[in-house]
Parts: structure tokens; C-alpha cells; sequence
């Protein structure tokens, strides 16, 4: 089986899955290439659709499923620039553009991966670039997840304890059902970056968020499970601070000599321990 498909669409996700997973399936139909893959931590799942609509035979039962080495493919995809033809053959995939082909040893293919089932509280639509300085900004603070909170029209994006991080992010098709909250790990949501021009958000209170972003060529999101955290403790009124006395039960006063009048507990314990 031999088609035609760009390979612009195809590195953006490959360059992805290479970061969360050392192999990958693809399922070849009539839409396009098709793939599910879970990080090997299964802490996120990403779903890719690159369409191109792609002829095959009546005789070949629907998906297709080919498997690969995750590194080694991408590196193959890297020697061509535009589109290429992919054949398919029983043990290797061959990608070919004017003269030059390079094969590649097809892998043993993985059970199938079923795209989990979720629904979301809260939903809005986050430009790439601002997404981009968010997680930027929140890196400063030297901890390894970002807290957003949903609530009425505003979504709020916190970070860090020692240097804390605050902004509100500027977001359109907002739609919030009560207060929402979630952590997540930042090093999970940038994989996200610099595929779409604008990207969905949509999450609930501690509970997996999801990224995604389409084109007339790709469709693609990134499911991120959450780091549940106990919820926000609510500030107590500030209470005064009872003056500390040596006889609170931390010093034996029975063990001190009696102290000249008119000086405080500190001096008289300062002036003992210089005596020593």
C-alpha cells in the first residue's frame, strides 16, 4: 500500500511523542494518519489526527495499524522536507521523495489505546503566545506545577510559594460552570506549544485537564492528569502574639537565682550566661 502525505503536520507530533513515549502506533484510513499514545507515566495522552485523505484498497480491513520506534522515525521524517510517499510493506515502511528512500523496521504493534472519556466544567480558548509567557513566567518560581482557577469570567493562573506568580489570563469563549481549580505539571502543558495559533483549555476542579487545537491539516489535543493538592486553606484572622515568659514551661525557674529588680527576663538570662 503506497500514499502520498506532507510531512510538516506528521514532525510537529512525532516531535511531541518522542518526549513522552519511546514507540507509537499509527492507524492509516481513508481520513488520514491516526494516533493515541500515553507517556510512559501515563500522567498525559495525546490524540493526533493529520488528515489527508488517503485511497485504500477495499481489501484492507480499516485501520491500518503500523508501529514504530519513536526516535528513529522522526529522525527518518527529518531527511525530507514536503510531501512524501509512504509504502507500506509487511515488515518495513518505506518513505520515499523523487530518488532518495530510507525503510524503516516496522515495530510489533501495542495493544489498542482507547481515548479516555471526560467531560469539563470549565472551557475557554487561550492564544499559543500568551499560554507560552504564562508557563514561562511561572517557571521563575522554581516549582514544577501551575493552579488555575475559573470562576464567573475570569481565570486566574498561580504559581510558587517562596516567589509567587500571579496573572490573569486573557482568554475568549469562556464558559465557566461555578468555580473550578486544578494543578498541573508545566513541563506537560508546554509539549502543547507552538503547533496552533490559539488553543483550547478545558478542565474541571481537580480533575485532568485537556489542551487541543485544529487546522484544515491537524487535529490534535494533550490530556493532562492533575496534581491533586488539599483545597485552598482560608485565612484565619490574625491573632495577637502572647508576650513569651521563662516560665512557660521551657525553663525550671526553680533552678534560677533571684533577679535585681527593675531588669527584664532577657537581660537577667543575658547577664547569667555571660557569668558563665
Amino acid at each position: 500500500m503506497e500514499f502520498e502525505i506532507e510531512t510538516k503536520e506528521l514532525k510537529k507530533v512525532m516531535t511531541v511523542i518522542k518526549a513522552i513515549n519511546t514507540d507509537v502506533n499509527m492507524d492509516i484510513t481513508s481520513e488520514g494518519i491516526g494516533i493515541k499514545v500515553f507517556d510512559t507515566s501515563t500522567v498525559c495522552f495525546l490524540e493526533a489526527l493529520i488528515k489527508q485523505p488517503i485511497s485504500i484498497d477495499a481489501n484492507i480491513k480499516e485501520p491500518l495499524k503500523i508501529g514504530f520506534n519513536t526516535a528513529k522515525f522522526l529522525d527518518v521524517l527529518k531527511r525530507f522536507n514536503g510531501k512524501v510517499k509512504i509504502n507500506i510493506g509487511l515488515s518495513d515502511v518505506t518513505l520515499s521523495c523523487d530518488k532518495k528512500k530510507i525503510s524503516l523496521k516496522q515495530m510489533a504493534i501495542a495493544e489498542e489505546t482507547k481515548s479516555p472519556e471526560l467531560s469539563f466544567n470549565a472551557s475557554c480558548k487561550i492564544q499559543d503566545e500568551d499560554f507560552k509567557n504564562i508557563l514561562a513566567d511561572a517557571t521563575i518560581t522554581e516549582t514544577e506545577a501551575i493552579r488555575f482557577v475559573a470562576q464567573d469570567s475570569t481565570l486566574m493562573a498561580t504559581s510558587g510559594e517562596m516567589i509567587r506568580y500571579e496573572t490573569e489570563v486573557k482568554t475568549s469563549e469562556s464558559v465557566f460552570n461555578g468555580r473550578q481549580k486544578g494543578t498541573y505539571a508545566i513541563e506537560y502543558l508546554e509539549k502543547a506549544l507552538g503547533i496552533f495559533d490559539t488553543l483550547k483549555f478545558e478542565f474541571s476542579s481537580d480533575y485532568p485537564c485537556k489542551l487541543s487545537g485544529e487546522t484544515d491539516k491537524l487535529k490534535m489535543s494533550l490530556v493532562v492528569a492533575p496534581r491533586v493538592t488539599d483545597d485552598e486553606p482560608e485565612m484565619p484572622e490574625p491573632k495577637a502574639k502572647e508576650p513569651k515568659h521563662i516560665n512557660d514551661g521551657e525553663l525550671d525557674v526553680s533552678t534560677l537565682p533571684d533577679k535585681a529588680d527593675g531588669k527584664t527576663d532577657v537581660e537577667f538570662l543575658a547577664e547569667m550566661d555571660s557569668e558563665k
